[in-house]
This record gives C-alpha cells, sequence and structure tokens, in this order.
C-alpha cells in the first residue's frame, strides 16, 4: 500500500506506552531513599514529561534544591531504580496495536525520539514488543544528544531525527514540507 507518509516519529513515554506509573514508582523510591516523603501520584503525573530533575524537585523543599544532589545522587538513584524495575506496571495505551498494525501496512518507518536513557527506551520496547507491540514495525530509537538538542522542540527535532534515521534528506524542497 502506496502512502504519502514515509515515516511517523513518536515519543516514547506519554504517547505510545503509559510509564507514568514506574517513573512515579522510582520517583517516590527515591525521595524515600534520601529521606524525604512520598508524594501522591497525581502531583508527580504533572511532571512526569518534565523529566526526573524536575519530579524529584516535587518533593524536595525548594530551599534545599542546590544542597539535595538532586543532579547527581537522587538522579543516578532514580535512573537505577527505573531501570531495575522497568515495565512493572507500563502499560500500551489503547489503539496502540491497531497503529502499529496499520504503520506496517502502509510501509511507514517509525522511530522513537528519547530525551534520556535511550537504553531504557530499547529496554522498554523489548518487553513491550512480544506481549503487546505485536505489529512488526522496526522502531529506531533516536535519542535527541545525538541531535545536538537538549530538548525535543516540535519541528526541529522532527526534521533532524528524520535525517538521523535516514529518512528525510538534508534539503527539503519547500513544497513537501
Amino acid at each position: 500500500m502506496n502512502t504519502k507518509y514515509k515515516a511517523i516519529l513518536f515519543d516514547l513515554d506519554g504517547t505510545l506506552l503509559d510509564t507514568a506509573p514506574d517513573l512515579i514508582q522510582a520517583c517516590n523510591y527515591t525521595l524515600n531513599k534520601f529521606g524525604y516523603p512520598s508524594l501522591d501520584e497525581q502531583i508527580i503525573r504533572t511532571k512526569v514529561t518534565a523529566g526526573m530533575r524536575e519530579m524529584l524537585k516535587l518533593g524536595v523543599p525548594e530551599d534545599k534544591w542546590n544542597t539535595a544532589r538532586i543532579d547527581t545522587e537522587m538522579r543516578k538513584c532514580f535512573a537505577d531504580f527505573y531501570t531495575e524495575h522497568i515495565c512493572d506496571k507500563t502499560k500500551e495505551f489503547s489503539g496502540m496495536d491497531r497503529l502499529m498494525e496499520e504503520l506496517h501496512g502502509l510501509q511507514a518507518h517509525a522511530a522513537i525520539v528519547v530525551r534520556a536513557l535511550p537504553e531504557a527506551c530499547l529496554i522498554i520496547l523489548e518487553i513491550q514488543r512480544p506481549v503487546r507491540m505485536t505489529a512488526p514495525v522496526p522502531l529506531a530509537v533516536i535519542p535527541v544528544d545525538q541531535l545536538g538538542l537538549d530538548v525535543i522542540p516540535a519541528a526541529e527535532g522532527a526534521f533532524k531525527s528524520l535525517r538521523v534515521a535516514e529518512i528525510l534528506p538534508d534539503v527539503i524542497p519547500a513544497h513537501d514540507v
């Protein structure tokens, strides 16, 4: 089947898979280990897409942000715990199996652009694929730092991701954009 779409880019967390429960568990584990109380799931959920640092800052009083080792020891503890407990509670969002089947039918390339822990993304995909992501759509994982970016801005990140995945040429005719 022919399509005008050659590639589809995804964010993993909160788009393809609901990884929030595992991230929340890792955040609370880390806060507890460093002497801070657990936070309500709904409070942490507000910062899940902002990353580990922002989730941890929710549980550390603002006047202690500079001394709490959020960017070093706490982040490492969070990442280690999350990697060990990856996919304990993660699940595919409803309808993703149908989407993957349609992408396969369209013969479109697919890639996941990740801000942090690309190795964790690969583990998640390996665990989830046999059970839930059954359509044989190859999903490339593209770390944002490979794109020379710190964040994933909509258009710039998408175009650079397509180039890294060798789906999009360096120069795009204006009528194709």
